[in-house]
């Protein structure tokens, strides 16, 4: 199996479930999803005039197949034109993180499994 970046460079696309293979994650409701803007974001806003703004936020993913839970870290960016209405408000997000990881690859049945293992371990990294 290729690496299918349409699937993992965009949040638009939903994420595989790592677990059974089959299903796909849902991401939760706003409420669900916990969200801080970081400190040097704030701190430039602060002076005014600043219309960019960074979060850290982290939520919990749930397959509809098998229900496994998949917890994924992000940074969103956003970018604000106030002075030109037909931009609005730009944003971009970019996934650091996934506990347990997705299987970006597919690994060939005859790599060892102590392979195997640390080669799904590095796709949470990706």
């Amino acid at each position: 199996m290729r690496f299918n970046r349409k699937i993992w460079l965009s949040w638009k696309v939903r994420k595989p479930c790592p677990t059974c293979d089959i299903g796909i994650l849902d991401i939760p409701k706003k409420d669900k999803i916990l969200q801080s803007e970081t400190a040097e974001s704030i701190e430039l806003n602060s002076y005014g005039g600043h219309y960019h703004s960074d979060y850290i936020f982290s939520m919990h993913l749930k397959c509809n197949n098998c229900g496994e839970i998949v917890v994924a870290s992000t940074i969103k960016s956003e970018e604000n034109y106030p002075f030109d209405k037909d931009a609005g408000i730009q944003r971009t997000i970019t996934a650091m993180s996934f506990i347990p990881p997705p299987k970006i690859i597919e690994i060939p049945k005859s790599c060892p499994n102590n392979i195997k293992k640390i080669i799904n371990d590095s796709f949470g990294l990706y």
